[in-house]
């Protein structure tokens, strides 16, 4: 007999790459697709793995501090627009904040890090 799959919520803590969202419940790590971190979401749970269990993210229950209202009238039907919700500057830093995550722990420190080059066009592209 099949389990039924459990449904939790959670806050969003911390965003890894690529395009990472952790949350923890009841102890455990949660990991999702997407999401932005200070988010309170509705996640299915998946597959328990060594260190933390998959999970899909169903509903935003409340917004990040950090977001903005949408602009695209296409959001979420193309994919490509993630950050969308959060003002570019804040995009660039949380873009940055991954990067420097994937140099530290990949252990590599002696580089000369030149930061996240803005794009001349931050919307349409």
């Amino acid at each position: 007999m099949a389990r039924k799959k459990k449904i939790i919520e959670m806050e969003i803590k911390d965003n890894i790459f690529p395009n990472k969202s952790v949350g923890e419940f009841e102890g455990k790590k949660i990991i999702c697709k997407g999401g932005i971190k200070g988010q309170r979401v509705k996640v299915l749970l998946g597959r328990k793995k060594r260190d933390y269990i998959e999970g899909k993210i169903l509903e935003i229950l409340d917004k990040s501090p950090i977001e903005t209202e949408i602009g695209c009238p296409h959001f979420g039907s193309c994919g490509g627009c993630t950050y969308q919700r959060i003002p570019y500057e804040e995009e660039l830093k949380f873009k940055e904040s991954l990067v420097l995550e994937l140099f530290e722990r990949e252990g590599i420190k002696d580089f000369n890090y030149l930061g996240i080059e803005e794009s001349p066009r931050i919307e349409g592209y």
